[in-house]
């Protein structure tokens, strides 16, 4: 809703009126042809009163002194047999006394003085005064100057701070109005794999520039549907070895997601449905006629109404449910490989109200080869110290497909992925196409959903599979930017109740605003006018969008990537004595732009305060994926640092994931196993720190997983000769080093994949020189 300023003159009827708009024009201006007769061209004021019912319709009615204007406009209506306006009314009088009390008056001229408003012909001028149109622009101006009043006084939250949708289980305000068709389509798609009587999986490619609002309309998916499809949410893979396992543990660490105010997750409400639809499937008795029924009415009551928690009633319910869901199981011939133990913890999970039961039984499921005690206490059995990866987790994924079949499809959402598109990225790449071909066939009943910029589509086609590429794309959503009516109307949601947007920005304004490329800029723009209104903080200058190739950044950082790999193979070849010949990366200035501190530094506060509060609450812990995050960040240095690496052998010695930096001649590993799996891969990483005796090693655990007893005297000896080594140690990865890894990930694929625009080099540089992470200085040898 917008607004509309009016003043009148007159005593008892209606002389004079004018009406300014949202923008600050004068849009009607009259004289009554009843009282006003010696004005040129006057109105009827029948016409007069038609003429305002029109202008005003769905707009908020701003006067001075209101009370005034009020009497003399409903007395208007009632000559001419009008009932009066609903509209609503804001009096600039009243707001006035509530936002500056105990001034000496609060006439329009008093208050427009003492404010410093002041319109091009100088300020309020007494002798111009009861002219309607002269009174209604101050009124217009004094409006605006309380609305940023009233928002300083409230101390409002910039409204406009948050321009981005990191996962879909966010909560932000959204305008369903804008790609609502692109919503309705995705629905409609559910719906049709919902009625295949085969449950085949589909495909979507949803297509969009930076900031277009990819995963904000998957964001409004979940808050719609969360309660009837689970939405599995898959961020970039970081390592080609282990693709399956990636999307897996995010499939796990998505189904944790709560779903309501009662802290079920979509997991629960999976087992909860399906286990209905089991039920139903059985012979039924006394006793599973009165179950099925109280489960009917609400599937929930699995998890309230058989038993206290720990109860012997408790137990033997969930051991009868598991027993039934076995049973079933094995009817429908899906029995292979892990899925009978994989299906016995998704009902263990379930069993449990424990977070930190559920907790452990999620690390379980992720193929996590717990202490003997903690799978003592879930009742599980340990897995397999060979236990592939890949192949366990494409298991999983099998059961939760299955198990939708008994409710609605699964959402799957493959999303930031524009870096993959990055050439040393592109093992990556392949390896994820041949991921996503091999779920399409494995994976019933699900909806699989790629975001991506257009030009990243159109190079993934090139790499991808055929078969792939035509399931991916049975259908390609665009996202264009949306009209200007529909992007006001999303900066209006934003706002507190009763401030309207032409009231906080002026008509030029919104025109900067309006006139940025994506949704995101819109939203960042807009922001950086509330700071300048609100807190006094100057106004950044209008960036003047260039039009290029949005693959740009990535083309200009793989030809930096390339030049240094030439540099490597070039070096060697150069004569031993001959004269000195320097490569050396572009020259930069080595002091980051203010534009680059402005931007970067509360992004990093923000995100770092995320991963803080998430480390406790992380369950699944790979040392595949922290390599792989290694790699990234090692990429990222190249701008800065020439870093090749690589990865050492041992004969056929199953060693820890490591990363091999030959110009640093260092060697950093992770071992993130159970404690009991920890020794083979122990041992063999020693024998590699005595055959390498030029090199330094580091072997890294994360402080969260459990320590090796001091029972296990073989790994315990192992780690003693490892510290004792004079080129090896063995650390725990603390929370600060963990946050210092994740956060640089974080922001280097924020960058590549654009949702961060600033340069990657500047920006890694700065994170070095402002914040030091002692993983990287030993790296670097900076130790």
């Amino acid at each position: 809703m917008s607004y509309l300023v009016i003043d009148t003159e007159g005593n008892a009827n209606l002389e004079e009126i004018a009406l300014i708009d949202s923008s600050g024009k004068l849009i009607y201006h009259a004289y009554t042809q009843e009282y006003s007769p010696h004005h040129p061209q006057p109105k009827p004021l029948a016409q007069i009163v038609a003429d305002l019912r029109r202008l005003a319709q769905g707009k908020t009615l701003v006067f001075h002194h209101a009370d005034h204007d009020l009497k003399i406009l409903k007395q208007a209506f009632d000559q001419v047999n009008q009932d009066w306006l609903p509209n609503p009314i804001f009096c600039t009088w009243s707001a006035a006394k509530q936002c500056f009390p105990n001034l000496a008056g609060y006439s329009l001229e008093y208050l427009s003085k003492h404010l410093g408003i002041q319109l091009e012909s100088g300020y309020f001028n007494s002798k111009l005064a009861h002219d309607a149109s002269y009174d209604a622009l101050f009124t217009y101006h004094l409006y605006r100057h309380l609305t940023h009043a009233q928002l300083k006084a409230q101390n409002v939250p910039n409204p406009f701070a948050n321009s981005r949708v990191d996962n879909p289980f966010q909560h932000y305000p959204d305008e369903t109005t804008i790609y609502q068709p692109q919503y309705q389509q995705l629905t409609a798609t559910l719906q049709d794999i919902q009625r295949d009587p085969n449950h085949q999986s589909r495909g979507v490619v949803l297509l969009g520039e930076p900031g277009s609002g990819k995963t904000h309309l998957i964001m409004r998916v979940a808050q719609n549907l969360l309660r009837h499809n689970c939405l599995l949410f898959i961020p970039q893979p970081t390592h080609p070895d282990n693709i399956y396992h990636h999307i897996y543990s995010h499939t796990l660490e998505s189904l944790r997601e709560r779903v309501d105010a009662h802290h079920h997750t979509q997991l629960d409400y999976l087992i909860a449905k399906s286990f209905v639809e089991i039920l139903k499937t059985f012979p039924q008795t006394s006793k599973t006629e009165e179950l099925l029924s109280l489960l009917t009415a609400d599937p929930l009551n699995l998890f309230h109404r058989l038993g206290a928690e720990g109860s012997e009633r408790r137990r033997q319910q969930w051991q009868a449910i598991e027993k039934l869901v076995l049973r079933w199981w094995a009817e429908q011939n899906f029995l292979t490989g892990s899925t009978e133990n994989i299906l016995k913890g998704i009902i263990k999970y379930c069993s449990y109200r424990d977070p930190n039961r559920r907790h452990q039984i999620i690390r379980w499921l992720s193929g996590t080869d717990l202490d003997p005690e903690e799978t003592n206490l879930i009742g599980l059995p340990p897995w397999s110290a060979d236990l592939d990866r890949n192949t366990f987790a494409l298991e999983g994924m099998k059961v939760i497909g299955r198990l939708s079949l008994l409710d609605r499809p699964l959402i799957i959402v493959f999303d930031q992925l524009e870096a993959l598109g990055r050439e040393e990225n592109r093992d990556i790449l392949l390896n994820f196409g041949d991921a996503l071909k091999e779920l399409f066939t494995r994976i019933p009943n699900s909806l699989f959903i790629l975001n991506l910029f257009p030009d990243r589509w159109q190079h993934f086609q090139t790499q991808f599979d055929r078969a792939t590429v035509d399931r991916l794309s049975q259908t390609v959503l665009s996202l264009d930017l949306p009209s200007l009516p529909q992007l006001q109307a999303l900066l209006q949601s934003r706002l507190p109740s009763g401030i309207h947007l032409q009231a906080l920005f002026t008509a030029d304004d919104l025109s900067d605003i309006l006139g940025q490329p994506s949704i995101r800029a819109i939203l960042n723009r807009a922001s950086a006018y509330y700071r300048h209104y609100i807190n006094g903080i100057p106004l950044p200058p209008q960036v003047q969008v260039v039009p290029t190739a949005s693959n740009l950044a990535a083309r200009v950082q793989r030809l930096e990537t390339e030049l240094q790999t030439l540099k490597q193979l070039l070096i060697p070849l150069l004569p031993a004595h001959g004269p000195s010949i320097v490569l050396s990366p572009p020259l930069r200035d080595p002091s980051p732009s203010a534009d680059l501190v402005e931007t970067l530094d509360p992004y990093l506060r923000t995100t770092e305060a995320q991963l803080r509060a998430a480390y406790p609450q992380e369950a699944i812990i790979d040392s595949t994926a922290d390599i792989g995050k290694l790699r990234t960040i090692g990429n990222a240095l190249q701008g800065i640092h020439p870093l090749p690496m690589s990865t050492l052998r041992l004969g056929q010695c199953k060693l820890p994931d490591h990363l091999y930096f030959s110009d640093q001649k260092r060697v950093i590993a992770f071992i993130q196993v159970g404690p009991s799996s920890m020794y083979g891969q122990l041992n063999n990483f020693n024998q590699l720190v005595i055959a390498h005796p030029e090199l330094q090693f580091l072997l890294l655990r994360d402080a969260r997983l459990k320590p090796p007893s001091k029972k296990a005297t073989a790994t315990q000896a192992a780690l003693a000769a490892l510290n004792n080594s004079p080129n090896g140690k063995y650390a725990l990865l603390t929370q600060d080093d963990r946050i210092h890894l994740e956060l640089m990930h974080r922001m280097i694929t924020d960058i590549q994949n654009r949702d961060l625009e600033i340069d990657l080099t500047q920006a890694v540089r700065y994170y070095l020189d402002h914040r030091d992470p002692p993983l990287i200085a030993w790296i670097l040898g900076r130790d």
